[in-house]
């Protein structure tokens, strides 16, 4: 029923029914219940758009770390939907945990990661102050959230996140830092604002390589003379 009167808005009947859930605990998990495709109450209430009935149903004890048939949190709709006020009153929350904020759709990115996508720095800095990881990487190619501010060439969300305390030499699953990948990209601004946050020369990231091909090299040529 919370599900239908949401999906056909008939507001006052919402708040009837979850005035009732409230009165007794052991109807609290009525609110998790998910429909075939795997959405709650509070899935279906930031789709909507309504921070009213999110802010309504996290008072009433829903969950927030469920995950949608895609893997996505509420948390993650609301930043994919780029509804402010639904991920005002989820990071507001106090059911709302720093892990819950870290939780990995199956696409394998937290909802940080896709603000940073999105380039909006009003839902970035919620999502830290709610105490997102600000380096956590996502499962695809290991990029933390200043790499991806550095593919998308978001300056003001590089800024947001280097004075957060994002490492600036966090290396992707390839080996990359943010500084290496900024090199192959136009705005000659972000590359300053890395090594000015102290980022490590890119081109000590390319000798490093040299090193490590030098060292098999070497090491396949001592094994050729042992064999002889």
């Amino acid at each position: 029923a919370l599900h239908l009167s949401l999906i056909h808005e008939q507001w006052e009947f919402f708040h009837q029914l979850l005035e009732l859930v409230t009165l007794n605990p052991t109807w609290t998990p009525y609110l998790d219940i998910q429909n075939d495709l795997g959405q709650t109450a509070l899935h279906m209430a930031v789709i909507l758009g309504r921070s009213e009935c999110v802010c309504t149903l996290l008072r009433g004890g829903a969950s927030v770390e469920l995950q949608e048939r895609r893997g996505n949190t509420a948390v993650h709709l609301a930043v994919s939907e780029l509804h402010a006020e639904c991920v005002r009153e989820l990071t507001g929350s106090r059911r709302t945990l720093p892990q819950h904020l870290d939780i990995y759709n199956y696409e394998g990115l937290s909802a940080l990661h896709m603000a940073v996508q999105k380039g909006r720095c009003d839902l970035i800095s919620m999502l830290l102050e709610a105490g997102a990881d600000v380096n956590q990487t996502d499962q695809g190619a290991g990029r933390s959230a200043l790499h991806w501010a550095v593919e998308r060439q978001c300056r003001p969300a590089l800024e947001l996140l280097l004075r957060s305390g994002a490492n600036v030499d966090q290396r992707s699953y390839s080996g990359h830092t943010p500084l290496y990948c900024a090199l192959y990209r136009p705005d000659a601004r972000l590359r300053e604002l890395l090594r000015r946050a102290g980022a490590s020369d890119a081109h000590d990231e390319d000798e490093d390589d040299d090193d490590e091909e030098d060292v098999d090299n070497e090491e396949g040529e001592e094994d050729g003379e042992s064999d002889e």
